[in-house]
């Protein structure tokens, strides 16, 4: 059983770093990018940049397929349809309620503060399964320390959505697409389920410390 746990927290280890690798690669890019849209930006280029991720669904519906691209194989003309836009808007008078950019102000901030929490989560995941390999999974303080990633894992996906959810509210106000509407995002459960999955094992845990306590003093 020892070492199924370990192979086990090896792969997750690959995985997680995998995973880790990947993110910083795209919040890289996403620097580089802005660093250059800086540099090349004119005086008289708007000083307002807005950044928007939505959500869309054609308006005729699903599986209409309203784009027509070419397909640089064939030459052909073949029909696609988009689920996701990122937009950005360059105006510096974009008319948006106050109560939106407050909201937008908020979640930036809880962003932010949030921001410790996302750099603390790859040392409590590697102490873990530090942890798991040495047989010590369910001592109180490894215990506490999986419950945490649970807890960071559900909040993390909470801010998302909020922050998909201002970005959905931003585009009522200031723009209309020609073939697409926009929609409240929720499709992207994963990070819930983990988190819930995540609080669900540590609650198996506690439940097996205490049979494991009991068991020993009955001995």
């Amino acid at each position: 059983m020892n070492n199924k746990i370990k192979t086990y927290c090896i792969i997750l280890s690959i995985l997680y770093s995998v995973v880790v690798i990947c993110s910083l690669s795209d919040t890289i890019e996403s620097f580089k990018a802005g660093y250059k849209i800086g540099r090349e930006s004119s005086p008289t280029t708007p000083w307002y940049m807005l950044t928007l991720h939505l959500r869309v669904l054609p308006i005729e519906g699903l599986h209409t397929y309203p784009e027509r691209i070419t397909n640089s194989v064939t030459g052909q003309e073949v029909r696609a349809e988009a689920n996701n836009f990122k937009i950005r808007i360059e105006n510096s008078n974009i008319d948006i309620p106050v109560y939106i950019k407050v909201f937008r102000g908020f979640i930036i901030v809880l962003s932010v503060v949030f921001l410790a929490g996302i750099i603390y989560l790859p040392f409590l995941f590697f102490s873990v399964i530090k942890s798991a390999t040495k047989g010590k999974i369910l001592e109180p303080k490894v215990i506490h320390k999986i419950q945490r990633i649970g807890y960071i894992l559900i909040i993390y996906y909470l801010i998302d959505s909020l922050a998909y959810f201002s970005d959905y509210l931003v585009a009522q106000y200031v723009m209309t697409f020609e073939k697409y509407r926009a929609v409240i995002d929720v499709s992207d459960f994963g990070l819930l389920f983990l988190g819930l999955v995540t609080l669900l094992m540590t609650e198996i845990l506690k439940v097996s410390r205490q049979m494991k306590e009991e068991q020993d003093l009955t001995i």
